[in-house]
Formats: structure tokens, sequence, C-alpha cells
């Protein structure tokens, strides 16, 4: 799928998240930034980044690895937490009239739903859109990065009517993936840009003089609003652009929306998981009785090995305090897909269980994390008990 075919998908946003979050400011009388505690505030966040995280996983390939899908939703969650804060900052601002006094509720609540509008539609709609992209574009870096330099990479836009004068300048510029032109240019390269970047056999196209592409590049961004879409989020792992304005808060702002953005994640990561595994894992006959989980066929030939539901609740209640909690969350997702590539490097003892052994296996081909499963092995069979992460 090309940025030009993507989908059109308006977004469905709960305008009820908003006003109910606007009214918490009326009630106060002010919008300070404690306020985005507020549970009326901490739903708008996940609210707003539960529409990007549709746009994410509808348009992330399944066999790309969970390091990227989770890089990209914790950049939706603290993306989605300092557009809340600007959006009711600026609830806040229109609480007083112009000689200092409170409005009345219904003035109040007609400003309420011009921001609304604003933010949670004519804004969301070009933001969603840009998830889309960044995901999609995101992605395919992952292969073309795995790919080096044995291709070149080719800017191409949608090819119609509807390109920016820009934009077309840079179309059929070619270099190889390392070149720091696809740094800062390769797409998308704005709101609605529908250009791409493609794979290309190496010696098929002339190479585009490096010094020319990255003038050409900087001549399409060269205003302050464009200038921030300079960057790769195949390479950064991030569906916004970091130096988006939605990032200039106070100062004492900025570790208050950090914070209950994390805890925000934390909260739908671990729904997401129950989700996920409820769905997904398969029923099967065990003797009489039915039974919902995965079964491994290990390559060694040894009896398979189960993963079941307490596994998932294994992750999800131990270690609570670890710093990769949450993408342990998201790796758990691939344990049933990265266990029978995994190599066995020992065999342990436990006090805790003296019923039981324990296999330890090892998984290094992700790119960030080496992956490590523990499988209680008793009368019972060969079970997955627990898997943990460990940055390489």
């Amino acid at each position: 799928m090309t940025l030009a075919d993507a989908d059109d998908t308006q977004p469905d946003f709960d305008d009820a998240a908003f006003t109910d979050a606007a009214d918490a400011i009326w009630q106060q009388k002010q919008f300070a930034a404690d306020m985005m505690r507020r549970p009326e505030v901490r739903r708008l966040i996940s609210a707003t980044a539960g529409i990007f995280r549709e746009a994410i996983d509808a348009h992330i390939p399944t066999e790309v690895s969970p390091e990227v899908s989770y890089a990209l939703q914790e950049n939706a969650f603290i993306f989605s937490g300092f557009r809340v804060y600007h959006s009711l900052r600026e609830v806040g601002l229109s609480l007083l009239t112009d000689d200092g006094n409170i409005k009345p509720l219904s003035e109040f609540r007609r400003d309420v739903h011009r921001i609304n509008d604003k933010y949670n539609h004519n804004y969301l709609r070009a933001e969603y859109q840009h998830a889309v992209g960044s995901t999609l574009m995101a992605a395919r870096w992952q292969q073309i990065e795995a790919d080096g330099d044995q291709y070149d990479l080719q800017y191409r836009t949608a090819g119609d009517d509807h390109v920016r004068e820009d934009h077309r300048l840079l179309h059929g510029t070619t270099l190889p993936p390392s070149d720091p032109f696809w740094s800062k240019y390769y797409p998308p390269n704005g709101w609605g840009c529908r250009c791409t970047a493609v794979q290309v056999r190496r010696g098929k196209f002339p190479h585009t003089d490096p010094t020319l592409a990255m003038q050409r590049g900087d001549n399409c961004t060269e205003n302050a609003k464009q200038q921030m879409f300079r960057f790769n989020p195949g390479k950064e792992l991030k569906v916004f652009p970091p130096k988006h304005p939605y990032y200039k808060a106070p100062q004492q702002a900025k570790p208050i929306v950090a914070r209950v953005c994390d805890n925000e994640l934390r909260v739908q990561s671990v729904n997401d998981l129950v989700r996920w595994y409820k769905e997904n894992l398969p029923q099967t006959e065990v003797g009489k009785f039915k039974a919902k989980r995965f079964t491994v066929n290990m390559p060694d030939g040894d009896d398979p090995i189960f993963i079941t539901k307490k596994f998932y609740e294994e992750i999800i209640n131990k270690y609570r305090d670890d710093e990769l909690y949450v993408p342990r969350l998201a790796y758990a997702r691939k344990a049933h897909l990265w266990l029978e590539k995994a190599q066995k490097v020992t065999t342990e003892d436990s006090n805790d269980h003296p019923d039981a052994t324990f296999e330890v296996y090892q998984y290094d081909d992700d790119r960030k994390y080496k992956v490590v499963f523990k499988v209680k092995c008793n009368a019972d069979g060969r079970i997955l008990h627990y898997m943990r992460l460990y940055t390489k």
C-alpha cells in the first residue's frame, strides 16, 4: 500500500470526552497543568490516543517487530497528551470576558464547541491521515534498513494534479538509503503528503546529486511550519514530528503531561493485551475438556510447549516497576511465534516449584531486545511460564 492508496477514514472522536474535561475547567474557574491528572482529562487523552492507535494498528504489518509498533504507539500517546494540554489551555483562556469576568455558561459552551471542532475534527482529520502515512512509511523503512545499500531508494509523488509543486521537484530523487537526504526528507513531508519512497535496483536509475537533492528538500520545507517535518519516522520511530509546536509547553507542565501519559499508556497496554489474548487464544480439546491455548511445536523434537491465559496474566501482574514493563506487554503477543525460533540455553531447578524444572530459551533476532523465555516442565507438560526483555 502507498500513501496515495491509504484509506480516507474519518476519525470518530468522542466529543463528550472533551466537553466533560471542559466542564471540569468551568467548575475550577481556571485551567492549570495539574488538572491533567483529573479523570476527565485522562479519559480525553486516552480517547485521543485511541484514534491514533486505530490508525497505527490498522496499517502496520503483522511481521513488523513489536519494537516498532510499541514505539509508534508511545509517541502517539505523548503527542495526544500535549495536544490535550494545549486544547484545554485554550478552553481555560476562553473562560473570561474581555473585562475579566467569568463568562456565562452558555457562552462558555459555545466557545468549547468551537475549540472542540477545531482540534478534534479539523486538526484531527489531518493528524489521523498523517498517522496512517507515518505508520506505513516507518514500517517500510525497517525492510529498507535491513537491506542496506544493496538497493537504491527513489522518491515518488502520487503523480496526479493534487501534488504540491515543491514535492513534485523531489519526484525521482534517487539515492542510497544511507544518504543523509533520507534522514530529513523521507515521506511524509507535510500534512496530507501522499509521497512515498520505493526501493529500486542499483544502477537502474542514475543517482541524484546529493547536494542538489538536499537543496530541493530544504526548499520544499523552508517555512517554519514545514521545517518540523524534517525527520524520518522509520529511523526515529515517531509518528509525529519531534518539533511539533504541541511540545512547546511550560516547563512545569511537561513532566506532569509525560507522567500522566505514561500511566495511561500502561492502562491501555494492559487492556490491549487482555483483549488480544481473549480474541486470539485458540480453543483446543484436551481429553474430554476444552482449553484455550497456543501449541508451539519445537524443532528439537521435544514435546510441544503450551501457552495459556496464565502466561499473559503473569506478564501483566509481575515486575510492574520494570522500565520495560510496557514494551513487554506488547512483545507478549509474539511469544507463540518467537518461542519456536528460540534457542535453549539451560535448565534450572526452582525452590518455589519443587515438582518442576525450568527450561530457559533465548530469542536474539529482535533488533533492540534479547527475549528470554522460561518454560515450566512437570507432569502437566511443558508450559510457558514467563518472558523477560533485556536491552541489547
